[in-house]
């Protein structure tokens, strides 16, 4: 489903990425690279972890096709084989922990809802 602002949507029954949408998530990736990159451009790497929803070989082969080359980590390994967890997102981590942190300091006995959290 594409909403008026031109978002893709799609989710499962169960909300989670299944083997029957990460073909039309691969090609929603390919179609929103920027015009230097894919098909006519450089290459892509792009890291995925090892869900069983990312074994689709009419995914895999589209994104080859387009120039994507798709590193699918093992699930469920340690931080060593998962780099946004190292790199990328480690900065982000460290200040969403001291700010969760800090609210608890400042909020004894009250439970973070929802909202809070958002």
């Amino acid at each position: 489903m594409i909403n008026r602002t031109g978002t893709t949507v799609a989710v499962s029954q169960s909300g989670s990425m299944t083997r029957l949408l990460f073909p039309d998530w691969a090609r929603h990736f390919v179609d929103n690279l920027p015009a230097d990159q894919g098909k006519d451009g450089e290459g892509v790497l792009l890291y995925v972890d090892g869900h069983t929803s990312r074994w689709s070989y009419q995914a895999l082969e589209y994104l080859y096709e387009n120039h994507v080359i798709c590193l699918c980590l093992p699930s469920h390994t340690s931080i060593w084989s998962q780099p946004n967890d190292a790199g990328v997102n480690r900065c982000f981590k460290k200040i969403f922990g001291e700010t969760c942190a800090t609210w608890r300091q400042t909020h004894h006995g009250y439970s973070m809802s929802r909202s809070d959290f958002n």
